[in-house]
C-alpha cells in the first residue's frame, strides 16, 4: 500500500510543482515582455483545474505517509526523529501556500492591467519557489543522508 501512496503523492507533485514551473517559466516572462494579463489568466485558470486536485491528492497521501512512517498521529511530530522535522517544514511550506492561494483568491480582483500582473508575478514566483522545496524536501526522505537524517 505504501509503494501505491508515494506513486499518487510523486504524481501530483509532478503535477503541482511542473504546472508551476511551466507558468513561470514559460508564460509569465512572455506575459510580462506583452503585457499580457489575459495571457496569463488563461493559463492559470486551465492550469489550476489540474494543480488543485493534485495539491489534494498529495495533501491525503502526505498525511498518509507520514502517519504510517510515524506509527500513529500522536507520534507524528517526535522531535527525537530527523524525518519528522522534514514533515514539519512540509507543513510549514503547506500553510505557506495556503495563505498565498487564499491572498490570491481574496485580492485579485482588487488589480487591473499591469497592477494584475505584478500582484500575480510575486505569488506565482513565491507558489513556484514553495513547490519546488517541496520536491527537494520530499527527496530527503528518500536520500535522507543528503540531509543528515540518514
Amino acid at each position: 500500500m505504501m509503494f501505491y501512496l508515494i506513486v499518487l503523492h510523486v504524481l501530483g507533485a509532478c503535477v503541482w510543482t511542473g504546472g508551476h514551473l511551466y507558468v513561470a517559466l514559460a508564460v509569465l516572462p512572455r506575459a510580462i515582455r506583452e503585457r499580457d494579463p489575459e495571457l496569463l489568466r488563461t493559463t492559470e485558470s486551465t492550469i489550476e483545474r489540474l494543480a488543485m486536485p493534485a495539491l489534494f491528492v498529495q495533501l491525503m497521501t502526505g498525511i498518509e505517509i507520514a502517519r504510517r512512517h510515524a506509527g500513529g498521529f500522536t507520534r507524528l511530530f517526535d522531535v527525537e526523529d530527523p524525518i519528522d522535522h522534514l514533515v514539519v517544514t512540509k507543513l510549514g511550506l503547506l500553510v505557506l501556500t495556503v495563505v498565498l492561494a487564499a491572498d490570491v483568491h481574496l485580492r485579485r480582483d482588487r488589480f487591473e492591467g499591469a497592477a494584475w500582473l505584478r500582484f500575480m508575478s510575486w505569488h506565482i514566483v513565491l507558489v513556484t519557489l514553495i513547490s519546488v522545496a517541496f520536491v527537494v524536501l520530499g527527496v530527503g526522505f528518500r536520500m535522507g543522508e543528503i540531509f543528515g537524517v540518514a
